[in-house]
């Protein structure tokens, strides 16, 4: 039988197969090559940082800057970005000052942020000014600036706020209805930018925790105003230009988590609530109006991150203290439900983490102190400490380091250090820069 002969079998070619241009950026996007829409590095420069703390942020992604550090890169690529300060650094107030949104076709580089020290403003009722002053990192101290520094007004400003970067002021008057917008230079200078008209002339004000929006107190017109701010500071009024509230408001205060805003009446002794719209709208809660004992005048308010509120009564010497309902806005008293004050309490302010309170008593001239826990104030030992004369008017340096409380009698500036324990030690007293001061800020 003849031997079989095997052929042996013919090795399969691979096959070549064609791949579409979009089948192979997705395949290159997902190993992390091509060049996709987040693919982009984003960087930038910093000056002026000299201490820790800052933390920069573009949507979800955080880059912690180090103290000296002059530059700074994200951690992961970008398409659209937008670049705010998170974080300020403890001492200084930095300010993204170019290059801050976009959306990027290369790698992104120019991103300027400016940091600087602290900067005082107080305003002046009778000398009808704004006055700049450079604060001390070591003592707190306040000197006054030059002349670019400082501004005069047309009316007799009743108060001043600042953006959380310190780059935007804004300024209410007794006599005008109308609100001062001004830049502001990492060096002090105080540049005019807009003049937007209000409802009526404005005591208090309170800027948005995202510095999106402005409300302000329509002092007599009942009512707040709202008012959203542009990219380059300037205020528009939002439609409607204004909500009811009760009768003379005084101030005005939002919750850290932009949710809700209260306000104070002066003249019917109540406070007000509302609800904060997407488009910073504000709309009446459901229990909208609480009302106080007759004659109370409740002037200041203050905001413990967005658990706990408290209110001053000028006319019966107490210090309210509320819960907020995170869900409604409800405000239910605490137990107790107030402290006493010195005489004709003023202004009321609160270190950030909550933790220490502190009113200006006009007619006795002195600051009570109050240490606070689960939201429930306590006198200190040392209940009060000595002010200047008429004190209105008080501040903390955003690293609750030092306190500022403006005297309208003396026309000058006290200036404390903060304890551990909520203690207050008076450091100084300087000239304000004009005469009878209506507010201060320090930012």
């Amino acid at each position: 039988m003849p031997a079989q002969q095997f052929t042996p079998a013919r090795a399969a070619r691979p096959t070549l197969f064609a791949l579409s241009p979009l089948l192979v950026a997705t395949l290159l996007s997902a190993c992390g090559g091509g060049s996709g829409s987040s693919d982009y590095s984003l960087s930038g420069t910093v000056s002026g940082l000299s201490t820790s703390g800052l933390v920069l942020a573009t949507g979800s992604q955080t880059v912690s800057v180090a103290s000296g550090a002059t530059s700074f890169t994200f951690p992961s690529g970008v398409g659209s970005y937008a670049v705010t300060v998170k974080s300020q650094p403890t001492g200084q107030t930095c300010a993204v000052t170019s290059g801050a949104s976009g959306t990027a076709s290369a790698n992104v580089s120019n991103v300027v942020v400016t940091c600087r020290a602290y900067l005082a403003y107080v305003t002046h009722g009778s000398s009808d000014t704004v006055n700049g002053f450079s604060v001390s990192s070591t003592t707190g101290t306040l000197t006054a600036l030059s002349s670019s520094g400082s501004a005069p007004t047309a009316y007799p400003p009743t108060n001043i706020v600042m953006s959380s970067d310190g780059s935007k002021a804004y300024v209410s008057f007794q006599d005008s209805p109308v609100i001062a917008n001004y830049s502001v230079s990492s060096s002090g200078t105080l540049t005019l930018l807009a003049n937007t008209a209000a409802v009526s002339e404005t005591r208090g004000m309170t800027l948005s925790a995202d510095g999106k929006y402005l409300y302000s107190t329509n002092y007599t017109d009942k009512s707040l105003g709202q008012f959203s701010v542009a990219s380059t500071g300037v205020l528009s009024t939002l439609y409607p230009t204004s909500v009811a509230a009760g009768s003379t408001p005084l101030s005005v205060a939002t919750t850290a988590d932009g949710k809700y805003l209260y306000a104070a009446n002066s003249g019917d002794a109540t406070l007000t609530g509302y609800s904060v719209g997407s488009g910073g709208n504000l709309s009446a809660l459901s229990t909208a109006s609480y009302s106080l004992s007759s004659g109370s005048a409740p002037r200041g308010l203050a905001i413990a991150s967005s658990q706990y509120l408290y209110a001053i009564q000028a006319g019966s010497a107490k210090l309210l203290a509320y819960s907020i309902d995170s869900s409604t806005g409800k405000l239910t008293a605490l137990s107790p439900a107030s402290v006493s004050t010195g005489t004709t309490p003023y202004a009321v302010a609160l270190r950030s983490d909550g933790r220490c309170a502190y009113v200006v008593n006009r007619s006795d001239n002195t600051v009570s102190q109050y240490i606070i826990s689960s939201g429930v104030p306590t006198a200190l030992a040392t209940a009060t400490v000595a002010t200047g004369s008429s004190p209105v008017a008080i501040t903390l340096s955003p690293d609750d380091r030092f306190a500022y409380v403006a005297n309208s009698g003396a026309s000058t500036v006290s200036v404390y250090s903060v304890g551990t324990s909520c203690d207050l030690s008076l450091v100084t007293n300087v000239a304000s820069g004009g005469s009878t001061p209506t507010n201060i800020v320090v930012r």
